[in-house]
């Protein structure tokens, strides 16, 4: 829906080692690689990041935090967001959006984080207007 309206450029994460596709099982390697603090590889071709000012940073919230492999790219690559404008976006459970601004700060410290987008991940087809008012006030 972001790309659609803003016509920004845009990059899949995905991790060497795909997560399971039973929920449970998933669960489970998510919330054993958090407690360790082992995060999954990124398998994606990141491009050079200095050709933007402004990056969309979206993202599943886990357990009230960032999702592992956000976590993963943003360890890797949070300096390399240095002196941009973050505006992070997540979809959640429920239970809203967690620490995970908090985490994005702690993780690109140099980037400027501004007002985020959260909304629960099953309201999302049906509310693209909050999607778009959202962009229309950054």
């Amino acid at each position: 829906m972001i790309y659609n309206e803003s016509g920004a450029d845009m990059l899949e994460l995905t991790v060497t080692d795909p997560y399971p596709s039973d929920y449970s099982e998933a669960v489970e390697r998510a919330n054993e690689e958090r407690d360790n603090q082992e995060y999954p590889d990124i398998n994606t071709d990141i491009p050079d990041l200095s050709q933007y000012d402004t990056v969309y940073l979206g993202y599943q919230t886990w357990t009230m935090t960032l999702s592992n492999p956000m976590i993963s790219f943003l360890l890797d690559h949070g300096s390399d967001l240095s002196g941009k404008t973050i505006y992070p976006f997540s979809t959640n459970a429920g239970y809203g959006e967690g620490n995970t601004i908090e985490r994005i700060e702690e993780l690109a410290p140099d980037a400027s984080v501004v007002k985020s987008f959260s909304i629960q991940d099953e309201d999302l087809l049906d509310n693209q207007e909050q999607v778009s008012k959202w962009l229309n006030e950054n």
